[in-house]
């Protein structure tokens, strides 16, 4: 069972899993997942995705029917803009810490 809520409501389920001896996987208050689902804008998400995911290495959620667009977009967007390697080369835009600004 994966979970996605409070913690709170995550001690409930808990109790009552572990009365069961059911395996579960919890990830309380949200764990900031970036969500796409279908009728989402591509373009607009995956920008947004970029922006906002890039600094912060989080997980995302899409739904299939647009995964393979979206993974796409976002794929070719993350080889033009960011460069790995060497923190201390002034062409790094992402080394071992991040992004630079």
């Amino acid at each position: 069972m994966k979970f996605a809520g409070s913690t709170r409501t995550g001690k409930i389920i808990a109790e009552q899993c572990g009365l069961a001896m059911k395996k579960t996987c919890f990830e309380l208050g949200s764990n900031d997942a970036f969500i796409v689902l279908n009728d989402a804008n591509i373009d607009v998400a995956v920008e947004a995705a970029f922006v906002s995911r890039m600094l912060n290495s989080k997980r995302f959620i899409i739904q299939s029917k647009v995964y393979e667009e979206f993974r796409g977009k976002l794929l070719n967007k993350i080889k033009q803009k960011i460069v790995i390697g060497d923190p201390m080369d002034p062409k790094t835009t992402m080394g071992p810490l991040g992004i630079k600004p």
